[in-house]
């Protein structure tokens, strides 16, 4: 018998050395293909609009000039951020970020590469943690080995683009979400830091906030495993607490848009994005032909009038065209 208790304990152990060997090396790759990349493409910053005007946002509110992007029109697009004046147009999430690197290593294009890098190791940490709980520790480390390869994750490192950080925010959203439902004694911090998180990847692409409340339904309805073992009082108190904390995240800026455009809106852009896709030319993808086709606005209009104007064309098209909107 103690034998075989050795046996077991050796095999155990030999697997245990032999897993974290495996997700050491898996990470260490993804962090080295991501620095030999971003240390390989020139010190600059991709010419197109949305990353000029991250960068143009970070800058401004370090210098203190506040949310503005004076980056003004782009050749052959509807108006973006008015230049002189504050801007509700960008979600925060990304260029807030962005100042953030600046603040703390420099304003260097290449630090916010290196900085996107690492996150890219803390993603693949999660996503082993998501796999391994799920499908196994295998599985776990064949996940990040995918990822340490995957062109798409390793490229975005090296642009202005939300991905990086998005995508690191949802990953660690499920992650609360997933152990909040596995304890079988409800901790708050977590649902707290479940909402938190969700907050921000919704405060940095806004369709996190539609994962948030997709999550909250299955966990009130117990749909999947681990929310029964929680009492239904109890799941609604860990939904009130992840939703007190994705609210109070977005209400300063809420609340800072109220005061700019008089309404509490997360961004001016929504409706300029869906008018895009949605009208007669449109399509489940970005085109110039969609773009051409819907109202055409100002510069010199306030952002949230102009919002107005794409609201109203998208909503009156969606009832024209339900089916294709569905399709879409």
């Amino acid at each position: 018998m103690k034998i075989r208790i050795k046996v077991a304990d050796r095999v155990a152990v030999t697997s245990f050395v032999t897993s974290h060997y495996w997700l050491t090396l898996g990470l260490g790759l993804v962090l080295s293909l991501r620095l030999i990349y971003v240390f390989c493409i020139p010190n600059a910053i991709a010419h197109w609009r949305d990353g000029l005007s991250y960068d143009n946002i970070a800058r401004n509110l370090i210098s203190g000039v506040g949310y503005w992007d004076t980056t003004g029109e782009w050749p052959g697009e509807s108006p973006y951020a008015n230049p002189s004046a504050p801007t509700a147009r960008w979600m925060p999430g990304y260029p807030l970020f962005v100042a953030g690197v600046y603040l703390v290593f420099g304003e260097s294009y290449r630090t916010v590469y290196v900085v996107q890098a690492i996150l890219g190791v803390v993603i693949a940490g999660l996503i082993y943690l998501l796999a391994k709980d799920t499908l196994g520790k295998r599985a776990g480390v064949l996940a990040v080995f995918l990822y340490a390869v995957d062109p798409f994750s390793i490229g975005i490192c090296g642009r202005f683009q939300t991905e990086h950080l998005f995508t690191l925010l949802v990953t660690a959203t499920l992650y609360c979400f997933f152990k909040v439902r596995e304890e079988p004694r409800v901790q708050l911090n977590l649902a707290l830091l479940f909402g938190l998180l969700a907050g921000a990847g919704a405060l940095t692409r806004n369709v996190a906030g539609l994962m948030f409340g997709g999550l909250c339904l299955g966990a009130l309805f117990d749909w999947g495993e681990g929310s029964g073992r929680m009492r239904f009082g109890t799941r609604v108190f860990v939904i009130a607490i992840a939703s007190v904390g994705f609210l109070g995240i977005h209400a300063p800026w809420l609340i800072r848009n109220y005061n700019l455009t008089g309404q509490y809106v997360l961004s001016t852009e929504v409706w300029q994005a869906l008018a895009v896709a949605n009208n007669d030319n449109g399509g489940a993808y970005f085109t110039r032909k969609g773009l051409a086709a819907i109202p055409q606005t100002s510069i010199e209009q306030p952002e949230i009038e102009r919002a107005a104007v794409y609201k109203t064309f998208v909503t009156d098209w969606i009832a024209k065209h339900p089916w294709r909107f569905a399709w879409f």
